[in-house]
């Protein structure tokens, strides 16, 4: 499957990269990868340089602010934030953005990615979907990239959505990003 979505993104004629950017990227990604801790860590800059490009990150801010307009949703939740790809993006038009990760190196990221932005309205934690606390009431939406909610049990998804659910106000708003074949 995964060899199914590189081979319609390459073939994909209107996306902007040529096979040969798209190699040195993915060459120049590796090569960093191979400076961290994990097999994870490499699996997350390969992914990082072949789908989670500027391009897909400006593609899906442009999505959530269309949507949720900062009047009248200023605070969100951003669920498995990485690194703060969308949350920082949005903190910088004004949101008050909370994010959360498992992944304390990516948590540390996106903190200097806000601290260098001088974004006060950026919070992020390291925490599991099962640490999550409940905001009660206090958040306009929430939102799961990235295929987040497809890499979860069946318990946990009940459960975090539960705290989610929790967390909304009255008519808060969930945006969850499913994965798909086609995709």
């Amino acid at each position: 499957e995964e060899h199914g979505i590189l081979h319609n993104y390459l073939s994909d004629p209107n996306r902007k990269d040529t096979p040969n950017v798209l190699l040195d990227r993915y060459k120049k990604q590796v090569s960093t990868a191979l400076k961290f801790r994990s097999i994870w860590d490499v699996y997350k800059a390969l992914d990082q340089s072949i789908f989670l490009t500027q391009e897909r990150t400006e593609r899906e801010n442009r999505f959530l602010k269309k949507i949720f307009n900062i009047e009248e949703f200023p605070r969100l939740m951003d669920v498995a934030c990485w690194y703060g790809r969308i949350a920082n993006n949005l903190a910088k038009d004004w949101y008050d953005v909370y994010g959360f990760d498992a992944d304390g190196w990516e948590i540390c990221k996106a903190r200097r990615i806000a601290q260098a932005s001088q974004l006060k309205n950026a919070r992020f934690e390291v925490g599991t979907y099962s640490s999550f606390q409940t905001f009660k009431r206090q958040l306009d939406w929430a939102y799961m990239t990235y295929g987040v909610f497809n890499t979860i049990s069946d318990e946990e998804i009940t459960w975090l959505l539960n705290r989610i659910g929790n967390s909304l106000r009255r008519k808060g708003r969930l945006v969850i990003d499913l994965l798909n074949k086609n995709y």
